[in-house]
């Protein structure tokens, strides 16, 4: 199993936060937040740093079509897996109707199928094609994503996903705060934790191996599982859980540092102690 291969971490370091975070309700020099410019800026490299004790470091490279064709990992660890720290890579390969999604560790290989709609979108995960384990996606006509296979629904408000919830109606919804910071990359900070990500796939069945790897979080920011919401989430509520961020935003609007806190009955859990807890650190390719 790639977890005995893989097995991770140490606390690899970013600098403490010292400029206050930007609050999604006071954005930085918001001139029109309805009209973002039209300059184009990708994802370069993706720093993720957990005081659980996980360090991931992403290397994102792109083809002439601005389509992610490889990443590029490091991880560290204090006690996750079995190893302190371990290097893999990400490939996509774009068929016709497919995108072959292969991770790639100590010589072996782990690939999924996604299976595209004639909008090119996901509409089937093969993530096991042996045993021919699936799921399927619906979208609503806007272009966001609707339906998980058999598992979650998802309900938007004025561009923005407001609910996420079990399709048979069972437990509490996941209830997101939009905020008012334009979504300009088209990222989900939701899909960087590992409770709330419902669209994590391990290639293992192993959720912790997913948390490093945020690799539904690329697929979702390179467009194949539908529009993003249209403004950064402020935070995502279940029952008396729920994480809250903060960013800071460069000159452009664009977030360059994500700060997520884990909070229970509305008080902050100290970050030691929480396993969703992040400080990301993002840098960006410019056309």
């Amino acid at each position: 199993m790639l977890i005995a291969v893989c097995t991770l971490f140490s606390c690899g370091g970013d600098d403490p936060v010292t400029d206050d975070p930007i609050k999604p309700e006071q954005p930085e020099n918001p001139q029109d937040p309805e009209n973002p410019e039209t300059k184009t800026k990708r994802i370069k490299t993706l720093k993720v740093n957990r005081p659980s004790g996980l360090f991931t470091e992403d290397k994102v490279a792109y083809d002439n079509q601005g389509r992610i064709i490889q990443i590029e990992s490091h991880i560290e660890n204090s006690g996750w897996f079995d190893l302190p720290k371990y290097d893999f890579v990400t490939t996509l390969t774009y068929q016709d109707t497919e995108v072959i999604n292969e991770i790639t560790c100590n010589g072996q290989s782990y690939r999924q199928i996604l299976q595209l709609n004639e909008t090119g979108y996901v509409e089937k995960l093969i993530y096991n094609e042996t045993e021919g384990w699936d799921d399927t996606f619906e979208y609503w006509g806007t272009g966001h994503l609707k339906i998980n296979d058999s598992f979650f629904t998802y309900q938007y408000e004025d561009g923005n996903l407001v609910t996420i919830a079990d399709t048979e109606g069972k437990g509490t919804p996941d209830l997101i705060e939009p905020g008012s910071i334009p979504n300009k990359v088209g990222i989900s900070s939701i899909l960087l934790s590992g409770e709330y990500n419902t669209l994590d796939y391990s290639f293992l069945g192993d959720s912790d191996f997913d948390i490093a790897v945020h690799n539904s979080f690329y697929l979702f920011y390179s467009g194949l599982y539908g529009k993003p919401s249209k403004n950064l989430e402020t935070s995502i509520t279940s029952g008396s859980y729920s994480l809250y961020y903060e960013y800071e935003l460069d000159k452009d609007g664009c977030p360059k540092k994500i700060i997520c806190t884990e909070l229970n009955n509305g008080k902050p859990i100290p970050s030691n102690k929480s396993e969703e807890a992040f400080i990301a650190n993002i840098e960006y390719w410019e056309d």
